[in-house]
């Protein structure tokens, strides 16, 4: 670093001090999140290494609740109806209509 660069980095600290310093403390605050955040994450690891539940038990039957109806109805539910409307068409089609409905099977074989 050569004696200009020296003096102009100096100069500069000094023309504004009370903005380094705030820069200096955001930084900080920063470096205490990250590291709380650090230490939080390791005491749930050991926790959860220990075989203690990280989410209490009565928070996890309450998600359960709340999750059958978003996440059980419609990746059940949805195919089950889909596949219950299409026999029922299917059936009422080759009984009442007297359409003849082609099978996979008989196509294969001809």
């Amino acid at each position: 670093m050569t004696a200009a660069n020296q003096y102009q980095i100096h100069s500069f600290a000094s023309f504004c001090p009370p903005l380094l310093a705030e820069l200096e403390s955001k930084a900080n605050l920063v470096k205490f999140d990250v590291h709380n955040d650090a230490n939080r994450l390791q005491e749930e690891d050991e926790a959860a290494a220990a075989g203690q539940g990280v989410i209490p038990q009565r928070v996890a039957q309450r998600m359960r609740k709340r999750m059958i109806p978003f996440v059980g109805v419609p990746f059940v539910g949805v195919p089950f109806v889909a596949a219950v409307g299409s026999f029922s068409c299917v059936y009422y089609e080759a009984t009442a209509m007297d359409v003849r409905v082609v099978t996979l099977a008989e196509k294969i074989n001809e």
